[in-house]
């Protein structure tokens, strides 16, 4: 199992005691596409927050789990932590550093040649979304670049990042 080629899978279903899925998980993160789906029954991997979790009552009681069971779903992030600059006269003065922990991230930095205040910013798979300064970004990520578009009250335009080195 932990041998096991799993590169090619879209979807994973795991119904394993945490001792083993705490040794798959940097696998899963290391072999599997971002936007992958893992999906677990009855125990969650260490440190990552599954993206949904449903519970729901099973028809007969369980020895040992009761009269309901839980299933947990992760999408695979993509890996976008560092420092990102976008370029072009309509983006000048935005370089955003994103800090990450599995699918949660953080911004910090300017965005066109502002302070980021206050953010709000989720990453599901290779889609990347964040509210910043009254404006709206929806981007995906390919490769070394971030691109999507930045919305606010009187604004639509697309916005590229590129990964500094």
């Amino acid at each position: 199992m932990l041998a096991a080629d799993i590169s090619a899978a879209t979807v994973v279903t795991v119904y394993l005691l945490p001792g083993l899925m705490n040794r798959l998980q940097p696998g899963f993160l290391q072999r599997l596409q971002p936007g992958t789906r893992i999906v677990s029954h009855a125990f969650t991997m260490t440190g990552w927050r599954p993206d949904s979790r449903e519970t729901m009552r099973i028809a007969g009681p369980h020895p040992g789990q009761g009269d309901e069971s839980s299933l947990y779903l992760w999408i695979v992030p993509a890996e976008v932590r560092g420092v990102w600059h976008a370029s072009g006269t309509h983006a000048s003065g935005t370089q955003i550093r994103i800090h990450q922990n599995f699918q949660e991230i953080e911004l910090e930095g300017r965005l066109l040649g502002r302070e980021i205040a206050a953010s709000r910013a989720s990453l599901r798979g290779r889609e990347i979304l964040w509210e910043a300064n009254g404006l709206r970004f929806n981007g995906r990520l390919e490769g070394e670049r971030i691109a999507g578009e930045l919305v606010g009250p009187d604004r639509r335009q697309p916005l590229v990042l590129t990964r500094a080195r």
